[in-house]
């Protein structure tokens, strides 16, 4: 899990399934996100903790609670962009046919991912 804070860009990695009579707004995918504060697994409905953004209100529970995002919806900015530069790097590499650079690539967590020549 990654460490969260009031304040942070995060991006949303995942909008499947969610409720929209609880959260009437989908984040879309992809899209930038700054954090607003966080719902403790004790207030939650569902007992987990979730994430409150900005951009997005949600709707107000039974219990008087604002219903938030599961946390794994969203990674950090900057872990994203990480993740996205290594994927770009590796995809040019087996594009071009040069297997190798893309095995042996220094940041590479995905190295059985990618093909080897036969």
């Amino acid at each position: 899990m990654f460490d969260y804070y009031k304040g942070q860009k995060v991006v949303c990695v995942n909008n499947k399934g969610i409720d929209l009579n609880l959260l009437p707004t989908i984040p879309i995918e992809g899209k930038i996100y700054t954090v607003r504060g966080f719902l403790s697994a004790e207030l939650a409905a569902n007992k987990e903790a979730g994430i409150y953004v900005d951009e997005i209100i949600g709707n107000v529970g039974k219990n008087g609670v604002e219903h938030a995002f599961k946390m794994f919806r969203f990674i950090p900015l900057d872990i994203y962009e990480k993740q996205n530069s290594l994927i770009n790097k590796i995809r040019k590499s087996v594009e071009v046919g040069d297997y190798d650079a893309a095995l042996d690539h220094e940041e590479n967590p995905y190295k059985v991912l990618v093909p080897s020549e036969v």
